[in-house]
């Protein structure tokens, strides 16, 4: 059971690390800044964009990671990233972003739930 989970574990990081090298070096500049815990403001100016054109970035790297749909999209991806990146790159989170996105009051934790098991009746449909 043990190697089973690993080679998951494995192969969940290999996939994370295919997505991460398919980051540009603008959308590596941006993680950086939200990784560090900068308000959206303060990424923008320090990157020389438009606070608008920041959040898009978030929005198109939160999609490459997978944060496409459910309660992600209608929610913000900001803790959803800082999650995933303390798990794999832990190296690039600071406590500020945990501080901010995960430990924060006003941010309630990401879930992600599965969509309902069908009803028993709809899957007797049909046999007699």
């Amino acid at each position: 059971m043990c190697t089973v989970l690993l080679m998951v574990a494995g192969s969940e990081q290999k996939s994370f690390d295919e997505k991460f090298k398919q980051l540009t070096e603008r959308k590596k500049e941006v993680l950086e800044t939200l990784l560090s815990g900068k308000s959206d403001e303060a990424a923008a100016a320090c990157l020389c964009i438009a606070k608008s054109t920041y959040r898009k970035h978030i929005q198109q790297i939160g999609n490459k990671f997978g944060f496409k749909s459910g309660l992600v999209e209608r929610r913000n991806k900001r803790p959803a990233l800082v999650e995933l990146f303390r798990k794999h790159k832990p190296e690039w989170v600071t406590p500020e972003a945990i501080a901010n996105y995960i430990e924060s009051d006003n941010l309630a934790p990401v879930v992600v739930k599965p969509p309902p098991a069908p009803r028993v009746d709809s899957l007797n449909k049909g046999k007699k």
